[in-house]
């Protein structure tokens, strides 16, 4: 087993929403997936926030797609990857 499977395994630790993470739909699709919410990136608004998302979770990822956490529509304003395994985004989002 390569090294970024072991990563890509160890992830779903993490994005286990019974744990850490949280539910969220993106884009519209019926079936939810999980998010980190980010607290260490300061944001410039309270109607903006910084999550982190699994990049097999949010293929085909632009500005202007939406996410609805907890009842809250989204708008993506910016994504880039988390690290050089490129398994993550951050992903900046907008309140609408």
């Amino acid at each position: 087993m390569s090294f970024k499977q072991m990563m890509s395994d160890d992830l779903d630790i993490f994005y286990d929403s019974d744990e850490f993470a949280e539910s969220a739909y993106f884009n519209g699709a019926s079936e939810p997936i999980t998010v980190l919410p980010v607290d260490d990136i300061e944001v410039s608004s309270s109607d903006h926030r910084v999550i982190s998302a699994k990049v097999s979770d949010v293929a085909g990822i632009a500005e202007g797609n939406t996410f609805l956490i907890d009842e809250t529509s989204y708008q993506v304003s910016n994504f880039d990857y988390k690290d050089s395994t490129n398994l993550e985004y951050f992903i900046a989002l907008r309140e609408v």
